[in-house]
């Protein structure tokens, strides 16, 4: 683990490094939304669970998933695209118009799994996309790079922030 990750939660002002006990905490402390069938949405909690993630949401219904993303603000979104009561694509593109929501990490579960299937997914605006059935050893993988990569964007953008403002401090202070 990268020992020079700065987390917004973890630092005061100026940052500080980040353990890696602490990117753990975080990963795990993730939200993380799943849209998927009855029998999935199990496997998954099961899996992710077990792995110690502790903050996991379902939606059953494909018309409540951009409702329940744009109330919870989650940190990865797990979506089934060949839910019977939505469009895959409506949501990856729905989503992804959103300024909040535009960067959330979209992984796409889907029994089609051609090359075509592939391209049109990540067209829409996908992330990632894993088979079914999914491992769980797979399943565990795909989330925790994903969880870790944006903790990580994140961090690097929260730096980018702040070093802009104390950059338009001092030149205010120079022109003074």
């Amino acid at each position: 683990m990268n020992s020079s990750l700065y987390l917004k939660s973890h630092k005061p002002d100026h940052g500080q490094k980040v353990s890696a006990n602490e990117m753990a905490e975080a990963v795990y402390g993730s939200c993380i939304l799943v849209l998927d069938d009855e029998l999935s949405c199990k496997f998954i909690s099961q899996v992710l669970s077990k792995e110690g993630y502790q903050n996991l949401h379902f939606v059953a219904e494909g018309q409540d998933v951009v409702a329940a993303v744009e109330q919870l603000i989650p940190d990865l979104i797990i979506l089934d695209w060949t839910d019977p009561n939505v469009n895959g694509t409506d949501i990856c593109q729905n989503i992804r118009t959103h300024d909040v929501l535009h960067d959330i990490p979209i992984i796409v579960h889907t029994a089609d799994n051609s090359p075509q299937m592939r391209a049109r997914i990540i067209k829409a605006g996908a992330t990632d996309i894993f088979p079914k059935p999914v491992t769980d050893i797979e399943l565990k993988s795909r989330v925790h790079l994903h969880l870790e990569f944006r903790i990580m964007v994140k961090g690097l953008q929260d730096y980018h922030k702040r070093l802009t403002r104390d950059l338009e401090i001092a030149r205010s202070m120079q022109y003074a």
